[in-house]
């Protein structure tokens, strides 16, 4: 044993933990894997439905034609290099070629987490979905639907969940908010039911819950428009009938949709209120955390006929999960009993243990785990900045107060941008909720902008600071649904740079889904942290840069979680 002191020991520990970051640790490891792994992974025969044999790729065959590599780099840049390198050669190979090996580093490039079964096909492109389904027809219906879509390429998480939604395996789906998750379980459903459906006599019933009348109305649109689209190169959709079907609807309205049919989009508490029992082949709960997470459960396992209490914790979890794909130990069944996908842009334990309980229960299995980027993150492209106000009801329990009899303060300047607004709120030039309420609502303001308040009469009350001919929408619970139909309309429909502004209570977190909004400003605090994170991702829809504006009362516990949420602190 050889004996180092303090003075030289501390050094080489320090140097050591500063080698072993957790990005280079995987490029050296996964290259090393990738030299022992010949027999570690089999593609199955009718994988990528052909004869051929399995065309195994080792390293030294993947950086044939890329040329001699300089040997006298760092290592861990050399490693670097070999594994970036890996990954164009990967990028190149012919379709018949690709093994789960090389599904496992396409999905670190594009982080994204997966648990899946032994057969999975993660597509690098669509074009690689193209010749996965083999079909011309379905080809000619992907690149409309797509162009129709403004698709110009699948995002990760879509292309992640393809295979397994398509083959009818059960998968609970995470990804950030505006990353397309309502398609990326659509486009594989309609799909099958197009194209796959042997029967062609009648179509698989699809149910859809969702936890709000606003999140059925925008799955329902989706889903519309591209059956529109499908429906062209494939006859048998042209019966194939969406429904939606929520609370305020005509009775024989609800009737209809309940009995015809074939995707149904509702809410729990029509489908408990009729008694509806599902018994078709694939169920879908959108924004599953809140419905498995609160009041709603009770309802879905009414609904799906399920009885039984689950384990205290997950049986899967992401904590350890690192990017990539594994192997599940399980296999499921060749024929499940029914398909059950969750999708959300949140996840908590809870509702995580619920889902693979409730997936168990339909299918028989565990369901595939698939997620994209960072779990209960706000992505990097929102800013977040804060304003200290004194205001009593900008902290989590709120009191209605009259903001009449308050002094108001008028700001004389013109703000030219969202960035203007951001430097003069940490400037402490705006110094009141009023002040920062009266820019947004000024005829002079330009961008689109959405400001979520914890009560409906504070929503009445800020509206009517209209200015220099300005629209204020709002949206609430109170107004009937045909008002908030067109609200939601006519907002979605302004222009960029617009100036149109949107209060609205939480009603309004999920579900909307409207272009262009690159401000969002809460004035007070949700209950939870989840609810804070789908209220700023109305925003940076599309990879927009946007800023976030919290209102509050005082520094607390809470805020420094919510700073957590955020890539850049507030507080920095």
């Amino acid at each position: 044993m050889v004996y180092l002191s303090p003075s030289i020991s501390m050094p080489i520990v320090s140097l050591i933990i500063k080698c072993i970051r957790l990005e280079e640790l995987f490029l050296i490891s996964a290259l090393a894997v990738l030299r022992r792994m010949p027999l570690a992974f089999k593609r199955t025969r009718d994988f990528m439905h052909t004869d051929q044999q399995p065309v195994l790729l080792t390293i030294k065959k993947a950086k044939n034609g890329l040329g001699a590599g300089t040997t006298t780099r760092h290592p861990t840049v050399s490693a670097r290099r070999e594994s970036e390198e890996l990954i164009s050669a990967i990028q190149k190979l012919p379709f018949s070629s690709l093994l789960p090996a090389h599904f496992h580093l396409l999905a670190r490039t594009m982080d994204v987490r997966a648990l899946v079964s032994s057969s999975y096909f993660f597509p690098r492109t669509v074009e690689d979905i193209m010749k996965y389904m083999a079909n011309p027809s379905v080809v000619s219906a992907i690149k409309n639907l797509l162009h129709k879509l403004g698709y110009t390429s699948l995002r990760p998480i879509q292309l992640a969940c393809f295979e397994p939604i398509l083959h009818q395996s059960s998968c609970i789906l995470v990804s950030r908010t505006a990353t397309g998750k309502t398609f990326a379980y659509l486009f594989p459903l309609l799909l099958r039911e197009g194209f796959l459906n042997t029967t062609q006599v009648t179509s698989s019933q699809i149910l859809v819950i969702c936890p709000t009348r606003l999140l059925c109305e925008q799955v329902t649109t989706v889903t519309r428009t591209c059956l529109a689209t499908l429906v062209e190169l494939c006859p048998c959709l042209k019966s194939f009938t969406v429904c939606s079907a929520y609370s305020g609807q005509s009775q024989s309205l609800v009737n209809t949709s309940l009995e015809l049919a074939n995707m149904l989009v509702a809410t729990p508490g029509i489908l408990t209120s009729r008694q509806y029992i599902f018994t078709g082949s694939t169920v879908v709960l959108d924004e599953y955390d809140d419905l498995l997470g609160g009041s709603f459960l009770e309802d879905v396992k009414q609904i799906l006929r399920i009885t039984g209490e689950l384990c205290s914790a997950p049986i899967n979890t992401f904590t350890t999960l690192t990017k990539g794909i594994r192997i599940m130990s399980t296999s499921p069944k060749e024929i499940p009993s029914a398909q059950f996908i969750c999708v959300s842009a949140t996840m908590t334990d809870e509702a995580l243990a619920q889902a693979e309980f409730l997936a168990s229960s339909l299918s028989g299995s565990l369901p595939s785990l698939i997620i994209h980027g960072s779990i209960n993150k706000i992505p990097p492209n929102i800013q977040h900045t804060y304003l200290l106000s004194n205001r009593a009801d900008t902290g989590a329990i709120a009191e209605e107060k009259s903001i009449s009899k308050l002094p108001r303060v008028i700001f004389s300047g013109r703000i030219t941008s969202i960035w203007h607004l951001k430097q003069l709120l940490e400037d402490r030039t705006i110094k009141s909720e009023e002040e920062l309420i009266d820019i947004v609502s000024s005829g002079s303001f330009y961008s689109k902008c959405i400001v979520f308040f914890l009560l409906r009469s504070r929503i009445e009350e800020n509206s009517r600071k209209e200015q220099q001919g300005k629209t204020i929408f709002r949206l609430h619970g109170e107004m009937q649904q045909e008002i908030r139909d067109e609200i939601l309309a006519r907002f979605s429909k302004a222009p960029p740079h617009s100036g149109a502004v949107l209060f609205t209570t939480d009603l309004g977190a999920r579900g909307l889904d409207s272009k262009d909004v690159d401000l969002v400003i809460s004035i007070g605090l949700p209950p939870t942290i989840i609810s804070f994170i789908h209220r700023i991702g109305r925003a940076g829809r599309m990879g927009q840069k946007s800023l976030a504006v919290t209102v509050v009362s005082k520094r607390t516990d809470f805020l420094r979680q919510i700073d957590d949420c955020f890539e850049t602190s507030a507080f920095e």
